[in-house]
């Protein structure tokens, strides 16, 4: 190991001191925006615990998943009741 002058030293705490500077302001910055994105979360969802937005992603899929179901069913039974009109409207046709 050899050993360094007194501004080469100087010099390397210069630069560390500077990289701490924006390491901690870079800290800062990230701990201002979690701040500001949890009040976000908070007004929307009513909560920023994230076991509680769990669930309540689960609960929202389950109600999406249910509707879709829901809304399959019904576009599929109108369109039976199509295939069951134009059935009849095809028999009175070969009829007249």
């Amino acid at each position: 190991m050899t050993s360094e002058t007194i501004d080469q030293l100087q010099r390397r705490y210069a630069k560390f001191n500077e990289q701490q500077i924006r390491v901690q302001a870079q800290l800062e910055e990230s701990q201002k925006r979690l701040a500001e994105l949890q009040d976000q979360v908070k007004q929307e969802f009513g909560t920023d615990d994230v076991e509680a937005l769990q669930k309540k992603l689960e609960a929202m899929k389950k109600e999406n998943e249910k509707k879709q179901s829901e809304y399959q069913k019904g576009l599929d039974q109108i369109e039976s009741k199509l295939k069951e009109v134009e059935s009849e409207f095809s028999e009175t046709e070969v009829d007249d």
